[in-house]
């Protein structure tokens, strides 16, 4: 037996459907048995880094040209969704910050794409997934094989998230209460809509530190039920040839309105009166209230 197996058998053992932790004593081991030692720039991990810059564009660009809905953007109003994918132009970025904070984020993916090739664990990565009957798609960060380490299971989707330190000490509490938090969980359980796994792995980094973990998301019929709802409302929406219910109050008091970057188009289309679809039926107006209803 190996000794990461060793490390982690125990804990799997007495919490065998439901462990709370499979990749961190991995990584834990890996870092301190042969990260100072480790080649890092392999011709792999160089093929992996060069293929997810030179193709992120072109795997958003192609989910545009598909008019697929996203996970990523599963707790997004639907409105604004409908409108990027029709093509209309967004608010310009003009925070220097926010541009730095996505490359950031992008160079942490790979990072953590290539540890866990190097720890052997890496069996896809960043490899898009379609549900057609809900015309969703979703592009997981990476898939591992951790069957040599536990018996009971096999492969599991991870999310790679930079979080600052607030945040952080939030999602090692389990606490997903903040939009971000429960951001992530409608993005892995639309993840896990998609292809029926039972659990995904959320792997967070404190932005400030580099002090890293993991919660382990499991599947939430609740959840998925509220998906699929809002998935097939937004299907009937386009095949109305309308467009979802405004999901915000349309000033900038409303910080939903405010960070929508569709916000000068949905105006125009307001006071053209484009055709708009009714609120969908039975359900609380706001993705971020349903959240919080599941407390």
């Amino acid at each position: 037996m190996s000794l990461a197996k060793t490390l982690v058998k125990g804990k799997i053992d007495r919490t065998v459907e439901r462990p709370t932790e499979l990749l961190v004593p991995l990584v834990d081991k890996f870092l301190l048995t042969q990260g100072e030692n480790a080649e890092w720039m392999t011709d792999r991990c160089i093929e992996i880094a060069t293929d997810l810059f030179h193709n992120m564009n072109d795997r958003q660009e192609e989910r545009r040209r598909r008019k697929l809905f996203g996970a990523s953007s599963a707790l997004s109003c639907m409105r604004e969704q409908e409108l990027s994918i029709r093509g209309m132009k967004p608010v310009p970025i003009i925070d220097y910050k926010l541009i730095s904070i996505f490359h950031d984020g992008n160079w942490r993916n790979a990072k953590w794409i290539c540890i866990f090739e190097l720890m052997g664990l890496l069996v896809r990565y960043e490899e898009t997934k379609l549900k057609k009957i809900y015309n969703l798609a979703g592009t997981p960060d990476a898939e591992l094989n951790l069957s040599l380490y536990y018996d009971n299971i096999g492969e599991a989707g991870v999310e790679i998230k930079g979080m600052h330190d607030r945040e952080f000490h939030a999602f090692m509490n389990n606490d997903h209460s903040s939009r971000f938090g429960m951001g992530r969980i409608m993005q892995v359980q639309s993840y896990m809509l998609i292809t029926g796994a039972k659990f995904w792995i959320i792997w967070g980094e404190n932005k400030n530190t580099q002090e890293y973990g993991e919660q382990i998301i499991y599947r939430n019929e609740i959840i998925i039920n509220y998906l699929k709802k809002r998935y097939r409302y937004q299907l009937e929406a386009r095949k109305m040839q309308a467009l979802p219910a405004i999901e915000c109050e349309m000033h900038t008091g409303d910080k939903i309105y405010v960070r929508c970057k569709q916000r000068k188009n949905c105006n125009k289309l307001m006071n053209q009166e484009y055709p708009t679809m009714p609120p969908m039926k039975n359900r609380q107006l706001l993705a971020r209230d349903f959240m919080k209803e599941l407390k």
